[in-house]
């Protein structure tokens, strides 16, 4: 089997359970995303994460069997953390008027990416393999029921699109722009008129449908 057709293993040779091997994990983690932003992924070497986690490669290699496995474990636990604060802002969003929910929405998730900006940008544009990441095909969904139910809780409220079809490409778009704004963010724009613009866009979209 030739390097090109290899099948990577980006699982965790275990997972970490008492406190002090959590601890562990976590620095190898801040590590890997400290070295992502300083240097990519091409130049990134486990050695080199080992070293600046201020641990023996040893330790390294009893829970991540290569760098793949590492980089993977890292967006798995930044996408969870980001889609537990979209979600969480979107219940707080559904106590608000719709326009001023929408608004706060995207406010938020546009924080939860750009507290993570270099990192992300690292991740996005340097990471091989981020496509074929477990998470990065769940994702869609994830974002999907969470548009829905926010959907079904403006129900009463606004004129929604009803069709899953309608909520998938409005979701799809809506995040595109959110990354995008924190890949590259505008130099002539400001943010609170992107953000406006796009939260009037999508009223549009929301109210032209009924």
């Amino acid at each position: 089997m030739s390097k090109d057709t290899q099948v990577i293993d980006f699982s965790m040779r275990k997972e970490p359970v008492q406190q002090r091997s959590k601890v562990l994990v976590d620095a190898l983690l801040d590590a890997t995303a400290r070295l992502l932003v300083e240097i990519g992924y091409t130049e990134l070497t486990t050695n080199k994460v080992a070293e600046t986690a201020g641990v023996g490669i040893g330790s390294l290699y009893e829970y991540f069997p290569n760098k793949e496995s590492l980089v993977a474990k890292l967006i798995e636990r930044n996408g969870l953390e980001i889609a537990a604060t979209i979600q969480s802002s979107m219940l707080v969003a559904l106590e608000k008027d719709h326009e001023e929910a929408l608004r706060f929405w995207l406010e938020k998730m546009l924080e939860a990416l750009e507290v993570r900006r270099e990192e992300v940008r690292a991740v996005i544009t340097g990471v091989p393999f981020l496509r074929e990441l477990p998470l990065m095909r769940t994702m869609p969904k994830v974002l999907m029921d969470m548009a829905l139910t926010a959907r079904d809780g403006a129900d009463k409220r606004v004129s929604f699109m009803h069709t899953e079809a309608a909520v998938y490409h409005l979701t799809t778009m809506v995040f595109a722009a959110i990354l995008n704004m924190v890949i590259h963010p505008s130099k002539h724009i400001p943010r609170d008129v992107l953000l406006n613009e796009l939260s009037e866009l999508i009223l549009r979209a929301i109210d032209g449908g009924a």
